[in-house]
């Protein structure tokens, strides 16, 4: 009978070595994983994060972990443990994605590695006089009933991300005038939903198809970008509403096909309260009112002048903050089903946004021509209106404002090409209306 044949000790150590290394990889402290569309390892780091590296790279790591001992030469052992994580712990994506802790998750059908964690303040009890006084303030004449949509609003986002759970929520509008605290306000949210904040504008205008930067920030801000009768803004609008619509978006990295994810994220757009800048937003129709959260900002100069002592005190608040918030209650006439919280237009700013630029505005136009063919500027228009059967109804919708008039009608030259025209002379711009064609029955 032939005898065994007997291990050799370097045979015997590469087993023994491969053994003690799958059993330390084993541990809670050390998860690798690999993805082949990058040929990249990804461990998980003593700050909990996981770091992406080459393959010479990661076998370093290992060796850097002690596991190898004397057995420097194990090199079949190693062969099979990176084999063994290439089939074994394989991953679709590996990157930040907004609102999930770092850790293996499963998104639309892919095994998603998310490589690191929000930095979500710690709540604890106490008082934030400071940025409760701060919010009135800001908030301007209605603050009260402005602080408490923002409360409620900033409430279901926080809750949302802190229990990863894709709860919908409103886009954020804040408008106002210049140095009113829009920029502040943004940098407060982004705190309180964990700090990782990204700019969308490219991306929603069109500019670039990737997005992957984005996917992996809670607070997403477009402030002071919007450009007044930018060619972009049509598209932008579009982009706005499909925001808030979807619960999964293409995460389209440079170099690598794109792939459902979905993060946890919420949208704050800040611009000036001026009608060149409003027409950039998305009219206020059926479609998109109850998507929309507008809010009026408004300057305090007593604010402004203490700036710098009220932002470190509000800075020490945040925790007590974010407790409020998290124990926060929406009140009862405020509730609402799909979002947590019903949607809030501050009046004036709701009449700018009003679905002016579409039938109903052409019909108040034809109204008070008469139906009459009609010639010239915007403010010998805006005077006819006034002066018309429908004046009063012109008055609230433009604010007796010419500009606004003039957007308005850039805005129905695109809808209905054939009826409103304009010329340019050598100082100003005539517009050129047409009676609506008769319909002719048979």
């Amino acid at each position: 009978m032939p005898t065994a044949r007997r291990e050799t000790r370097r045979e015997v150590a590469e087993a023994d070595f491969f053994e003690s290394l799958m059993k330390h990889i084993s541990l809670p402290n050390f998860e690798a994983y690999y993805h082949g569309g990058s040929s990249r390892y990804y461990y998980r780091n003593t700050f909990g994060q996981f770091m992406a590296a080459k393959e010479n790279e990661f076998i370093r790591v290992v060796r850097k972990v002690g596991v190898l001992g004397a057995t420097q030469n194990a090199t079949r052992g190693l062969d099979d443990y990176l084999t063994s994580i290439q089939v074994d712990h394989s991953i679709d994506y590996a990157g930040r994605v907004a609102g999930y802790q770092a850790g293996l998750r499963k998104m639309c059908g892919n095994r998603v590695l998310v490589t690191s964690s929000a930095s979500l303040i710690e709540r604890h009890t106490g008082d934030w006089p400071n940025t409760q006084r701060w919010l009135k303030a800001t908030l301007g004449s209605r603050g009260e009933e402005q602080t408490t949509i923002m409360f409620a609003w900033l409430a279901v986002a926080l809750k949302a991300v802190t229990q990863s759970r894709n709860l919908p929520g409103q886009v954020m509008i804040l408008c106002g005038p210049q140095k009113s605290s829009k920029t502040a306000l943004i940098q407060m949210i982004g705190r309180v939903l964990g700090g990782r904040v990204a700019k969308p504008y490219r991306a929603m205008s069109g500019r670039t198809q990737f997005n992957s930067d984005l996917v992996g920030a809670e607070t997403l801000i477009i402030d002071n970008e919007l450009v007044p009768g930018g060619s972009s803004n049509r598209f932008l609008k579009t982009k706005i509403q499909e925001f808030v619509g979807a619960s999964i978006v293409s995460c389209h990295s440079k170099g690598f096909d794109a792939i459902p994810l979905t993060p946890i994220q919420r949208l704050i757009i800040a611009l000036d309260d001026s009608p060149d800048y409003l027409n950039a937003l998305p009219n206020l129709t059926s479609e998109v009112r109850d998507k929309l959260m507008i809010l009026r900002t408004n300057s305090v100069p007593s604010i402004e002048a203490q700036w710098t002592s009220i932002q470190s005190a509000m800075e020490s608040e945040l925790p007590a903050f974010v407790d409020f918030l998290t124990t926060f209650e929406i009140p009862s006439h405020l509730a609402e089903n799909r979002f947590g919280v019903r949607a809030y237009h501050d009046p004036e700013l709701a009449a700018e946004l009003g679905d002016y630029t579409g039938d109903e505005f052409m019909a108040l136009i034809d109204a008070a021509l008469s139906g009459s063919e009609w010639e010239g500027s915007a403010p010998q228009l805006l005077q006819r209106l006034l002066d018309s059967p429908v004046g009063k109804a012109a008055a609230a919708i433009l604010r007796v404002d010419a500009g606004s008039l003039g957007t308005r009608l850039g805005l129905l030259s695109r809808k209905y090409p054939d009826r409103v025209k304009y010329k340019r002379t050598s100082n100003k711009r005539i517009w050129v209306l047409y009676p609506p064609k008769l319909e002719v029955k048979p």
